[in-house]
């Protein structure tokens, strides 16, 4: 073999090389879930395949974003809450996560949309932890520059505090419905879910009809998992 075919053979063996890394597997997700890249469809039995994979016990933190001031808002919650459970069998929810009241108040910006002049008994408990349900996730994508980064979307997630007030003891549920889409790396076992507030409401707990809207924010809770068992 000739020096000319020697050069020419191993400049294809380098594009190859460089076409493998631009489809494997990063070790870590932390510049993937959010890059700008595109995703393509996968097919259904890809899907239930990676569906299947993921139940489990999750770790991590969440927080709020504020998309118009680019602003990250995370809890002063002292309690063990951020954690996200998914089940491999049939439940009423398919997972919950865990939500410190303190974020559900930054989340809806409470404070200063004036909710909390009729809802007086809301910060009575800063440390309260409850469970956010997703009813469901469907995994629809992969990215082309990372195969182990998957799309999924939130079919809806639910959260409901009950409060009652300090002079009335009238016992209220503040109830906030979400959807949302996230990112799975199957190498690292890494959750990034985005869910966004479309529907909020405080019920009297006796008195269904008379509710009162909380006003919707556009911010985001965002959820970041490593799965641990």
């Amino acid at each position: 073999m000739n020096n000319k075919n020697q050069y020419n053979l191993l400049f294809a063996l380098f594009l190859l090389l460089i076409g493998s890394f631009a489809v494997s597997c990063t070790k870590d997700d932390e510049n993937t879930t959010n890059n700008t890249s595109s995703f393509a469809p996968i097919s259904r039995e890809e899907a239930v395949k990676i569906q299947n994979s993921i139940p489990g016990t999750y770790k991590g933190n969440v927080h709020v974003y504020d998309p118009s001031t680019k602003k990250n808002y995370y809890s002063n919650s002292r309690l063990d809450l951020d954690s996200l459970i998914i089940y491999d069998d049939r439940r009423i929810m398919y997972s919950f996560l865990t939500l410190p009241r303190d974020t559900y108040e930054r989340l809806h910006n409470i404070d200063k949309t004036g909710t909390n002049d009729t809802l007086p008994g809301i910060f009575t408990k800063r440390d309260e932890k409850n469970y956010l349900g997703l009813e469901g996730i469907r995994f629809s994508s992969r990215n082309q520059q990372d195969s182990c980064v998957y799309r999924f979307e939130v079919s809806r997630g639910i959260v409901a505090f009950i409060d009652q007030g300090h002079k009335t003891k009238k016992t209220r549920i503040l109830r906030t419905y979400f959807n949302g889409y996230g990112y799975y790396n199957v190498k690292t076992s890494k959750f990034k879910i985005y869910l966004l507030p479309y529907n909020a409401y405080v019920i009297p707990y006796y008195d269904t009809f008379q509710t009162t809207r909380i006003p919707l924010t556009g911010r985001y809770l965002v959820y970041e998992f490593t799965k641990v068992q």
